[in-house]
């Protein structure tokens, strides 16, 4: 048999809760004994008359690919070690079942999944991947990215393109400049294959996400995102994915901390999945725990930024959006981002937002009975008091009247966050507006 690193790992998947009839469409496979590892994110095809599909095609590939991949490696004789050829092997005959698959049912296109399939042996972490999902290897000192974002491209490009040319003249088209992966059977689905292999330290954690987790990972400049804690418990709320191993001792396993899901024994007909999400959701966030008290890291005010899905570019751009009167240069958009940072220095201006994400956070997570806010009801003011004040702080009565701008407009990222955080972020880039424009 393989000797395996001595790696454990928590993980877990929740349905969308923002389109109640889109189904979960996630697989992830975390087998510790025999080192295998896989995440994969099933492309959803479109509404039909109004509602998705169920049962829904991406979730079916999905799941065909990942048993026939899981087989694959799980069986395999390993009398010549070479994990990335076996790899690739496993991926060629889940691919080929895909196309089976598509063969006998006529999709509007073909149902496919994107992902990473891994292995580990001998402190040595061995990936196969395609599309858009990410992973990361995070040490004290240190994240490396691994993976690159094949659809990258395409998003940028996104308006220029439709959405046939996306789906059929893109997809497994290497010959294409925005060309990118899936497997959904098709042969040109092996030309995206990236493969490669790490080794790992015991004091090295690797994440595994698909792109709904990436807001919250990308343009950290931190060795792990400070905001994890608190995206923990978000992110199981939503069509994300996340999956985190660590590589540790043989001695240090079990502990009273932990929470051991993986060992679990339930009786036939005993299994109560309540119960099993609940210990997902608890194992993810004390993996989470400790890994952040290891790393002795702490929280900065762009880290709750990161747990409301804010970057400092969604910001700048939102900014920008409502300048008028003048050209916007790059020269603007370094004022602007470089006025953002020394406002975040002000401690009246991080009280200010501290109140609002914190208020929030109780309210949409209904720990205060009297108030229900999922409609964002017009009573509510005091997100504006709180972005007029910031406003003000930053740059005095005029941006106050820049702030009514912004509140109204809400451009940009603005316009999707909550009913009590939408307004100090209007009054953060008012106030830095007024500012930069003052100079």
């Amino acid at each position: 048999m393989l000797q395996q690193s001595n790696f454990t790992s928590q993980s877990a998947t929740y349905r969308n809760n923002y389109f109640p009839d889109k189904p979960n469409e996630d697989i992830i496979i975390a087998d510790d004994k025999k080192g295998i590892y896989m995440l994969l994110d099933g492309v959803s095809v479109d509404r039909e008359n109004g509602i998705y599909p169920n049962p829904s095609p991406a979730l079916m590939a999905s799941e065909i690919f990942s048993q026939s991949v899981y087989k694959t490696l799980a069986n395999y004789d390993y009398k010549d070690i070479n994990l990335t050829s076996i790899i690739k092997t496993s991926i060629k005959n889940a691919n080929k079942e895909l196309n089976i698959f598509n063969q006998k049912n006529k999709f509007p296109f073909k149902a496919g999944t994107v992902g990473i399939i891994a292995m580990t042996y001998n402190n040595t972490f061995y990936y196969s991947y395609i599309g858009d999902c990410f992973g990361r290897i995070i040490s004290k000192n240190n994240v490396q990215i691994f993976t690159e974002e094949q659809t990258y491209l395409v998003r940028i490009h996104k308006k220029e393109l439709t959405t046939k040319d996306i789906r059929f003249s893109i997809c497994n088209n290497i010959k294409h400049p925005y060309g990118y992966g899936v497997f959904d059977g098709s042969l040109g689905a092996l030309d995206f294959i990236r493969s490669g292999n790490i080794p790992i330290l015991h004091d090295e954690i690797i994440i595994l996400s698909s792109d709904g987790y990436e807001p919250y990972l990308k343009d950290i400049q931190y060795p792990i995102p400070m905001n994890i804690l608190t995206c923990a418990k978000n992110i199981l709320n939503k069509n994300d994915f996340l999956a985190v191993l660590c590589n540790v001792a043989q001695t240090s396993l079990i502990d009273e901390n932990s929470v051991d899901i993986i060992n679990n024994q339930y009786e036939d007909g005993q299994l109560i999945f309540e119960e099993l999400a609940t210990s997902i959701e608890e194992a993810v966030i004390i993996s989470c725990e400790d890994a952040i008290e290891k790393l002795e890291l702490s929280f900065g005010i762009l880290d709750y930024f990161v747990s409301e899905g804010i970057l400092l570019g969604d910001l700048v751009e939102a900014g920008l959006a409502l300048v008028a009167g003048v050209e916007v240069t790059e020269e603007i958009s370094e004022k602007l981002e470089a006025q953002i940072l020394k406002s975040l220095c002000d401690i009246n201006v991080i009280a200010l937002l501290m109140a609002a994400i914190r208020t929030e956070a109780d309210f949409t997570g209904g720990r205060i009975r009297e108030v229900d806010v999922s409609d964002d009801p017009a009573y509510l003011y005091t997100d504006e008091v709180l972005g007029l004040a910031i406003s003000n702080q930053i740059a005095g009565t005029k941006a106050t009247f820049n702030f009514k701008r912004y509140d109204e407009a809400k451009p940009g990222i603005i316009g999707g966050l909550g009913p009590m955080v939408d307004d100090i972020f209007a009054g953060l880039i008012a106030g830095c507006m007024s500012k930069i424009f003052e100079e």
